[in-house]
């Protein structure tokens, strides 16, 4: 059920007198699910655990975090965070809705520079790639990485990657928005973090942003270099048959990696094809 802003507003003003007083915390609106005392985010506990240059805002109800910076993108310097407690519009790749239950995962966007917007080609691969390595050093199995933009944790959905562009004074800038669910709330359809390690929800928006900014600035001097192996050992459509839907068309064939540009390349009758952009289904991953 949708939620608008103004309800999740209200909502937060009730948590938040709930946290302070010590009472029973509220319904969710609209149907949503949260856990039964949940983990409020410390934004001076994230930024004082977290590595990399910038910021760290925390915002109760918002639209969606890509919103808030791009609204405030002349005053954002490479680094700095946008965390939200809830959103009624998130959304991901394709402008689909995000999913998610009240405090039950992490919503986040970060802004970095780059000289121009053609260098961010394949930048979603590549944070997905970074994701997939952190996580799996902290002892999360079988992640995969789903071109161009999803994490998966076996054969459920962890987490989406979305890049979006603008352009400001200093040239090209990317405003990375990522969902990441950290506790059961959000459906059995999904994955979440707590299955695989013991983290609470500030702890893993530290380690989540640290990592985005490690990797934003390897991926600007270097590209997809850095991840290539990884990328290789945790492509969760090698060698499967996909569609690729783009508008109106479609393109169908064995997926055979993806190249230095964080294209896919498919197999289209013995002939290899780069595809860069569209939305992927297969056996494996029919969402």
């Amino acid at each position: 059920m949708a939620v608008t802003l103004r309800e999740l507003r209200t909502f937060w003003r009730q948590v938040k007198s709930y946290a302070g007083d010590g009472g029973r915390c509220p319904a969710a609106p609209g149907g949503m699910t949260m856990p039964v005392d949940p983990e409020l985010l410390d934004g001076d506990f994230i930024h004082a655990h977290s590595s990399g240059p910038g910021r760290v805002e925390v915002h109760g109800a918002v639209t969606s975090t890509q919103d808030v910076a791009r609204g405030c993108l002349p005053n954002l310097a490479d680094g700095d965070a946008i965390f939200a407690e809830l959103q009624s519009k998130g959304r991901g790749q394709r402008g689909n809705a995000w999913e998610g239950g009240a405090f039950c995962g992490l919503c986040v966007s970060v802004v970095w520079h780059f000289a121009r917007a053609r260098d961010t080609e394949g930048l979603p691969v590549a944070l997905g790639a970074a994701l997939a390595r952190e996580l799996g050093a902290l002892g999360a199995r079988e992640v995969s990485l789903k071109w161009p933009n999803d994490l998966y944790l076996r054969d459920r959905k962890l987490c989406g990657i979305l890049v979006e562009s603008a352009v400001t004074r200093q040239g090209a800038c990317a405003i990375v928005g990522v969902g990441i669910n950290i506790t059961p709330g959000v459906g059995t359809q999904y994955a979440y973090l707590q299955q695989e390690i013991s983290m609470g929800r500030n702890e893993a928006a530290a380690m989540l942003l640290g990592c985005l900014r490690g990797a934003l600035a390897a991926f600007r001097s270097d590209g997809l270099s850095p991840y290539r192996e990884t990328i290789d050992r945790c492509d969760r459509l090698y060698g499967q048959m996909v569609t690729v839907r783009q508008g109106r068309g479609q393109l169908r064939g064995i997926a055979r990696g993806i190249d230095a540009h964080g294209a896919l390349i498919l197999d289209i009758h013995g002939r290899a094809t780069p595809v860069s952009f569209g939305h992927v289904t297969s056996a494996a991953s029919p969402r």
